[in-house]
């Protein structure tokens, strides 16, 4: 989540299982309520991320929020003909990223963007496609500093660093994933800039340095206790 003064934002709606979800209960516990979010960037539509965009209702979490999504995962996941042409047991994906996004379409809250498209001040879409087809990442940049936000680009960094060529059952198109994952990594090197993961150890911030594996991961200094400066 993101306070820019002018507007709220966030970057991820997690849910699943009993140690996801609290999107919600964190950001009122940072003293924020849901109604002040004014948008919500997803890197894609699976359920692990969409979810969380409505309660147990499938009523919007987030009522005044604008949610954007990649064109290539809309046009994908919220293809109804699309999903009803797949046997019963291989809709469950697109079933729950149609309810999740359901009322946010309802609502004209709902707008995709393309690749390279700014989507608020600073804030650039990078096609990052492969995990799904429209997989996105957002580039934060600051006057000397900048982060991408990679989304699913990593999933399982104890292995997927030191190999990059292994994919996931759950990649739509695994060999692009592997392409995807390698340029990514190559480029968050090279530029130096910080990295924000949605499958990586808390905090889940950190930087890319390459070794004698392949690449590493060095996390941002999580301090819990906050002291007042004298």
């Amino acid at each position: 989540m993101f306070d820019d003064v002018d507007d709220l934002f966030t970057l991820a709606t997690a849910c699943f299982g009993p140690t996801l979800g609290q999107v919600e209960q964190n950001l009122r516990a940072s003293g924020y309520a849901p109604e002040q979010v004014d948008t919500i960037l997803m890197t894609h539509l699976h359920p692990d991320h969409v979810c969380g965009l409505v309660d147990e209702n499938g009523e919007a979490v987030y009522p005044n929020a604008e949610l954007r999504a990649s064109e290539g995962d809309a046009d994908f996941w919220l293809d109804e003909e699309r999903s009803q042409a797949l046997p019963e047991e291989e809709r469950a994906f697109f079933t729950m990223a149609q309810e999740a996004v359901a009322p946010y379409q309802e609502a004209g809250r709902f707008s995709p963007f393309a690749s390279g498209d700014e989507l608020l001040m600073g804030i650039v879409a990078r096609d990052t496609h492969g995990h799904t087809p429209g997989h996105a990442s957002f580039m934060l940049n600051s006057d000397d500093d900048a982060m991408l936000v990679w989304g699913d680009v990593v999933h399982s960094y104890g292995v997927q660093f030191a190999d990059p060529s292994v994919a996931i059952e759950f990649d739509s198109d695994p060999e692009q994933a592997v392409h995807t994952r390698e340029a990514v990594l190559e480029r968050a090197v090279d530029e130096k800039h910080w990295v924000a993961g949605a499958h990586m150890p808390f905090p889940g911030i950190g930087h890319i340095v390459e070794d004698e594996e392949g690449y590493r991961w060095l996390p941002i200094e999580f301090a819990p206790i906050a002291r007042d400066s004298e």
